[in-house]
């Protein structure tokens, strides 16, 4: 929990991510009375995607966050990919909700495109769900236990 003595400060460490501390995602959110961090459950996580050898053409913020809305709730997008200093991918902020299967790839007039998650290093190959990888994928133990 983080007290501010400046609005601006505050409203900067709660728009401005996503953030992140030690390798992983930091999830802030604006404090609330029924906030309960034993018992609370986030589902949802602000994450950078970045969509792999897109076209030049797609790089402006109309249309990177109207293809980012197939992946989640689009929050930004990199000043560096609007300003053409990377043509290999373009970077979006998404918020992505981890109980779902992420998409690994996306469909842009008729050509697909792969999608990358920054900082999700457990994606699922099989089912898409963040948070275990396939040899520990409920799925797979499921179809292989010999008892069914």
């Amino acid at each position: 929990m983080v007290r501010f003595e400046r609005e601006e400060e505050y409203l900067a460490a709660l728009t401005g991510g996503p953030w992140r501390a030690f390798g992983s995602y930091l999830m802030v959110r604006a404090w609330s009375p029924e906030f309960d961090p034993l018992k609370d459950n986030i589902a949802t996580t602000p994450v950078w995607i970045r969509l792999t050898n897109i076209p030049v053409n797609f790089y402006h913020r109309s249309i990177l966050m109207g293809i980012a809305k197939g992946l989640g709730k689009p929050i930004r997008v990199d000043p560096t990919t609007l300003n053409f200093e990377r043509a290999r991918f373009a970077r979006i902020c998404v918020e992505v909700n981890l109980a779902k299967p992420l998409k690994g790839t996306v469909l842009i007039n008729g050509d697909r495109y792969f999608v990358s998650y920054e900082g999700l290093t457990e994606i699922c190959s099989k089912c898409g769900v963040y948070g275990h990888l396939v040899h520990g994928c409920p799925r797979t133990i499921a179809n292989e236990w010999p008892f069914q």
